[in-house]
């Protein structure tokens, strides 16, 4: 995705690039179409992923950003839509974000399936340590699912590629 994003593509006397993000959307575009690279499939096998979880599903869709609820919200029940339409069933679906935050502890220990969203790494970084997920997670027996930046910031030493203007410019910006 970083290479595409990267290639200029020549519009008329000037050229432009998708940049990392775009690249990386269209290079997820293109593997969501075709469910492989090479021998390699891109598909949750829902089979076994269904095994694991009890049915109905308590779900906790944690927000990568804590004050954008419009976006939180269309984010997370886009991934709800595609969970059903894959077969699963929620008796909950709730979402986390600056809207309920306080009760963090309470919605976690109530889950079966926690999936933590996409989105910009930094963001998403100071609200997990803003509602300390790590700790919260300690005990936690479920299912976590990372999606893009919810599975960078699940590990412990990641390398942040700048996506925002100025960051890569930005002394003080941490990758």
């Amino acid at each position: 995705g970083l290479l595409v994003g990267g290639i200029k593509i020549p519009m008329g006397t000037s050229k432009f690039s998708l940049g990392s993000t775009g690249g990386l959307l269209l290079t997820a575009l293109v593997i969501a179409h075709f469910g492989r690279i090479g021998k390699l499939s891109m598909k949750v096998d829902t089979e076994a992923l269904s095994e694991l979880l009890p049915s109905p599903i308590r779900c906790l869709f944690i927000s990568s950003t804590r004050d954008n609820h419009a976006f939180t919200e269309g984010h997370g029940y886009a991934i709800k839509r595609s969970f059903e339409a894959s077969g699963f069933v929620f008796s909950d679906y709730t979402l986390l974000d600056g809207q309920n935050e306080t009760q963090a502890k309470e919605l976690i220990d109530g889950a079966d399936l926690i999936i933590l969203a996409g989105g910009h790494v930094p963001t998403q970084n100071r609200f997990f340590t803003h509602i300390r997920l790590r700790t919260l997670l300690n005990d936690f027996s479920g299912i976590i699912l990372g999606i893009s930046a919810g599975s960078m910031n699940s590990a412990d030493t990641v390398y942040v590629q700048p996506e925002e203007e100025g960051e890569s410019i930005d002394p003080d910006f941490i990758r």
